[in-house]
């Protein structure tokens, strides 16, 4: 967990407790004192941008078509620097093709994304907000619908909003994949995800619905990994 230890910085460490734990638990009697503090500078977007040949030119349509491919492998990089709209003329289909997108501003997603599943890869890089729109989705079904609405990996360096209509009917979103906000500031109105969705009966269906695809995990790229892992079966 992140532990706020004063008004806008956030200490990573493990909250515990001797003694009695309060009813009242919040901010006011906890504190980051003696917390071991996680580094992060690892995982900045510079670090990525390094690791994909450091790309200057802008070559991201937003409808994904006409990535390069990366070096020696079977993954397509997609760079644009400056806020970039992905889906504004319809959903992407990727299929069994692998594509890194990574956008040096914020990202705005109008769109379904999908790809085919145990054979497709998608990951977008974001160094500011991804803006997911409150337009994707479906009507809230419990159990969810059965295809996801969103594949891929979603890592933004500041936050991931989930935008809404601004009522309580909006649309129900299901994402197969991860999503990962490193934003540390405190902001008014949530820190990191921002799940913004409201139906008409929250206690019956959930807003935002995410399925952990393992598929996906395992086709992470081996060039933006710090550490090399080779997967390999062996004998029982």
């Amino acid at each position: 967990p992140l532990i706020t230890g004063g008004d806008t910085i956030l200490t990573t460490g493990v909250a515990a407790a001797t003694g009695s734990v309060p009813n009242n638990f919040s901010e006011s009697n906890l504190r980051a004192s003696g917390v071991t503090p996680v580094n992060l500078s690892n995982y900045s977007f510079a670090t990525y941008h390094q690791r994909l040949g450091s790309p200057t030119v802008n070559n991201a349509t937003e409808d994904l078509a006409d990535c390069d491919t990366f070096r020696d492998t079977d993954y397509e990089v997609c760079y644009n620097d400056g806020n970039f709209t992905v889906g504004s003329s319809g959903p992407i289909d990727l299929e069994e093709r692998r594509v890194v997108l990574m956008v040096n501003g914020d990202l705005y997603i109008e769109d379904q994304i999908n790809l085919t599943k145990g054979r497709g890869f998608f990951m977008t890089i974001v160094s500011g907000d991804i803006y997911i729109s409150e337009t994707i989705g479906d009507d809230a079904e419990y159990p969810p619908v059965a295809d996801p609405h969103l594949e891929g990996i979603y890592m933004a360096f500041d936050d991931v909003v989930f935008e809404t209509g601004g009522s309580d009917d909006d649309l129900q979103i299901r994402l197969r994949g991860s999503v990962v906000a490193l934003d540390r500031r405190v902001l008014n109105d949530h820190r990191g995800i921002a799940m913004r969705r409201n139906l008409a009966d929250n206690s019956v269906a959930p807003a935002e619905v995410f399925e952990f695809a393992p598929d996906l995990t395992l086709r992470f790229p081996r060039f933006l990994s710090p550490r090399q892992i080779s997967w390999k079966e062996i004998a029982p």
